[in-house]
């Protein structure tokens, strides 16, 4: 067999494509409200998730190790998964009221020990 004299034709030009429409450049027009509502979901979904989590891990008679070992990796997956939507959707919101939720029960639970020691130093000193 001899070589061909001809070439092959030549590749198409390249066609313009339509962007994704998460990777856009105009900022979204969500006000603060939503903003707000989503924060407050993100507060009541994370505490419900929490109570229910505490709840059926006492029904199962589960190990402390487990149930902080368990509540600590669902923690940091919620907190993952807020990120994740913060970057890929650009919604924010749930993570600050997840951060929030833990931040208040971080006070509540400093607040009644400090008010249990404060007891029971008033108790020792009359």
């Amino acid at each position: 067999m001899e070589p061909r004299e001809s070439q092959p034709p030549p590749p198409p030009l390249p066609r313009p494509v339509l962007p994704l429409p998460y990777a856009t450049d105009r900022p979204r027009r969500a006000g603060p409200g939503h903003f707000m509502l989503r924060m407050t979901s993100g507060f009541l979904g994370y505490a419900l998730v929490t109570a229910g989590w505490f709840w059926m891990a006492f029904r199962l008679r589960l190990g402390p190790q487990i149930i902080w070992g368990v509540w600590v990796l669902t923690t940091g997956g919620l907190l993952g998964l807020t990120l994740y939507l913060r970057l890929r959707y650009r919604v924010a919101g749930y993570g600050y009221g997840i951060l929030t939720a833990l931040l208040l029960g971080m006070f509540l639970l400093v607040g009644l020990v400090i008010l249990l020691i404060g007891t029971c130093f008033k108790g020792l000193s009359r």
